[in-house]
């Protein structure tokens, strides 16, 4: 068997493309109207899926419960204090700090009707917890929960509802109905939110609402409420301001962004332009020319790739030796077997009997070079229209100011290799002024070039780090992938890999003054599994065994029989949790923490686990995961407490400061 060095997939040993994330493993109110698109349709909030799904092997439930559920990072918010949302008997339930004893929320999440005529399963609640994240919103003070309830496998959205979780006599309240995204400002005094078929963008102060404008795909708010930008489904960009006409900024971008839910950092391109949209829904000009944006920072930095004015083509790179002997070759003519009547005496046949090898070989050899001159012919005629596959392009960065051009040789990014914080980023770059033409003689079609020019390619790759502005050459390039740490101080990959291609030397390299050192070797028989790097070193995986590997921090071992799925860092923690000893017949194990690089055993009997609003590890013991149930208990500061039984999933961490829901990221258009 073998891993996916992208996703730790496990395969089979000759397998070619992962079946999991595709890496190749091997070479072989008044609005006016206008000509709109219609809203596309969303998938239901619970969908049907069949009940088969209910039937898994202990190892798809490994990947289900565990995978679905853990394999995430979770960033460095710091909320006031700590909630948790869960799940039990199908309803939401809330607990935090200040509650004597858990909340429950919602009436009625799910209509037992519903799954009683097959509109919903339970198994459902697998994976709809986590839409129940984006979907829940507590505001700062903590007095007002927003919260979906009454869901339906009706198309187009959910009821959204709020309540304050900390007043006993607090009802929920309906907001509005078939609400599809929505967000709230910073002192929870202004709803903004999508709903109905036709995507209608309203505002909602808890006692009118406001309409906006229809057929709404995205938006952001400020943090007060009072400023939207929006993007419309037939491709406007507008800005509305509080009692103010709304403007359109914008037609037909070719890709949105919105960098972390703020309204000060969205851009969009459109002809191959990338704009920022300022104060007041004024556009600021970034870059002309641009392919496509690699990486934008919360800072205003942005790394982006403009192509080359011209593809370069197949026929500047051939050497046509063979012009001049094709132009005299003449066609041979064949040869035939002699015969018997065409000769007057025996002597003279077999004499030409004796002749014809030799004559026929002379007329092979002829017709093998006639069929060659046809194969260059035909390279010939169509070499014209032929372009390299494997393009250049320029790599610029912007410091919030200007741009600069950091390399116009620029073959492709390193995406494993993008800081978070800072801006830095590795890269494959290669001089074609370097390319040596191939000889049409040493080719029998435009194919066989192309695989010599690849070639070359690949031998004068050369791999180089950008650091804000400044670049340097970090070695030549090796089928290998890069991982660097949010500060952009160390560099890991792991090289020299074994015959089964699972593991290799782990190399380190530093980062000093904005110039790399030379790599060093780390470690060996690091597992090809992506390490976790983070600012106080790498976090990776030895000694597979089916999907468990021990597990090392700073080349110490830090736990042994790991369930490498489960394993997951909190910023906030500044510590990595995951499961060991996984009982599959049972399906829980041991959770254990690693953090000031000392382990501690948090429980046993552990099914599930994920974190809180505040980071705090939120775990199911004695879980069952065919009666969906188990213990909740939260673990902090070294103890752990008991909250509730019975419950069946958890939702994930919610975040306090988050005003704005729709997007965060490239939305392509077209």
């Amino acid at each position: 068997m073998i891993l996916c060095p992208n996703c730790c997939n496990i395969m089979e040993d000759d397998a070619i493309i992962c079946t999991s994330c595709g890496a190749v493993l091997q070479e072989p109110e008044t609005v006016e109207e206008a000509p709109e698109k219609e809203a596309p349709e969303k998938e239901p909030f619970f969908k049907k899926i069949p009940k088969k799904v209910k039937i898994i092997t202990p190892i798809a439930v490994a990947v289900v419960l565990v995978v679905a559920i853990l394999l995430t990072t979770i960033g460095n918010v710091k909320p006031r204090y700590s909630h948790t949302l869960y799940i039990k008997d199908r309803e939401l339930f809330f607990t935090d700090s200040k509650t004597a004893s858990p909340v429950r929320v919602t009436t009625q999440l799910v209509d037992l009707a519903n799954i009683l005529d097959d509109k919903i399963y339970d198994s459902d609640f697998s994976t709809e917890a986590y839409i129940l994240d984006s979907r829940c919103i507590l505001s700062k003070d903590g007095k007002t929960l927003f919260f979906p309830d009454h869901l339906t496998d009706i198309m187009g959205g959910f009821s959204l509802y709020y309540l304050n979780p900390h007043d006993k006599n607090s009802k929920p309240k309906l907001l509005d109905e078939a609400v599809k995204d929505y967000g709230v400002d910073e002192s929870c005094k202004v709803v903004t939110y999508t709903a109905g078929s036709d995507s209608t963008l309203y505002q909602n102060d808890f006692e009118k609402k406001t309409k906006i404008d229809t057929n709404v795909s995205e938006f952001v708010t400020s943090k007060d409420g009072k400023e939207i930008i929006y993007l419309k489904y037939s491709g406007e960009i507008f800005y509305y301001k509080q009692n103010k006409a709304k403007e359109m900024v914008a037609y037909n971008p070719e890709s949105f962004s919105i960098v972390n839910h703020d309204i000060n950092s969205v851009y969009f391109q459109k002809n191959k332009e990338l704009f920022k949209i300022e104060n007041g829904g004024k556009l600021k000009t970034i870059a002309s020319d641009v392919l496509e944006v690699v990486k934008y920072y919360d800072s205003g930095e942005i790394y982006y790739l403009k192509s080359q004015a011209e593809p370069l083509k197949y026929e500047d790179y051939l050497e046509d030796d063979m012009k001049e002997t094709d132009e005299k070759m003449q066609r041979p003519q064949f040869v035939p077997y002699p015969s018997r009547w065409d000769y007057a005496s025996d002597e003279e046949y077999d004499k030409a009997l004796e002749d014809y090898d030799d004559v026929y070989s002379a007329y092979e050899e002829a017709s093998s070079q006639w069929t060659q001159k046809a194969n260059r012919e035909t390279i010939r005629s169509e070499i014209g229209y032929e372009t390299f596959d494997v393009g250049l392009n320029i790599l610029c960065y912007y410091d919030g100011k200007k741009e600069k051009k950091l390399s116009e040789n620029t073959l492709y990014v390193k995406y494993s290799a993008i800081a978070d914080e800072k801006p830095a980023l590795i890269f494959l770059t290669a001089d074609f002024s370097k390319l040596k033409k191939v000889k049409i003689s040493e080719i029998d079609s435009i194919t066989a070039m192309r695989a010599k020019l690849e070639q070359q390619i690949t031998d004068l790759t050369v791999t180089e780090l950008a650091l804000e502005s400044s670049t340097s050459v970090i070695g030549f390039a090796e089928n290998r992938d890069y991982f660097i740490s949010p500060d952009a101080k160390t560099v890991y990959f792991i090289d020299d890999l074994d015959d089964s291609r699972n593991s290799g030397n782990l190399y380190e390299m530093k980062i000093v003054g904005k110039k790399p050192r030379e790599p060093k070797f780390y470690d060996s028989q690091v597992l090809v599994c992506p390490p976790i790097v983070t600012e106080d070193g790498v976090f990776y995986y030895k000694n597979y065994d089916a999907i468990d590997s021990d597990t090392y921090f700073n080349k110490k071992l830090a736990a042994e029989g790991v369930l490498m799925y489960s394993v997951n860092y909190s910023e906030t923690l500044d510590a990595f949790v995951y499961l060991k000893n996984w009982d599959y017949t049972l399906q829980y194990g041991e959770l254990e923490i690693l953090q000031n690089g000392k382990t501690t055993t948090i429980d046993d009997s552990v099914g599930l686990f994920n974190f809180n609003s505040a980071g705090e590890v939120v775990y199911l013991k004695n879980y069952d995961y065919y009666a969906d149930s188990g213990e909740l208990f939260t673990y902090t500061n070294g103890k752990k407490n008991k909250i509730d039984e019975g419950v069946m999933r958890i939702v994930p961490r919610n975040t306090i400061e988050n005003f704005t829901h729709g997007s965060t990221g490239d939305i392509l258009i077209n």
